[in-house]
């Protein structure tokens, strides 16, 4: 299983918005299935004895931005067939 980060970086208060393309190339023979998981798709609920109830600096800026909406993905899954894009 493939993970690919991305980091979009940070953009000045009012600025314009602006569209990122991402394009996959399916170069194996069989089919392949991707997603495009956030942080909050992979969480796994914790027993509450294991919960410090603190976030680190990383949760919080995650949290921050997802709660805000930053950004959009779509489509967010798909699957692709040997040679297409």
């Amino acid at each position: 299983r493939a993970v690919l980060d991305f980091n979009f970086s940070a953009g000045p208060l009012g600025s314009e918005l602006y569209t990122i393309t991402i394009v996959f190339k399916n170069n194996r023979t069989v089919l392949c299935d991707w997603a495009f998981v956030f942080p909050k798709d992979v969480q796994v609920e914790m027993e509450y004895w294991t919960e410090s109830g603190e976030c680190n600096q990383d949760e919080l800026h995650e949290m921050k931005i997802m709660d805000n909406k930053l950004f959009d993905v779509t489509p967010t899954k798909g699957s692709l067939k040997s040679g297409e894009t």
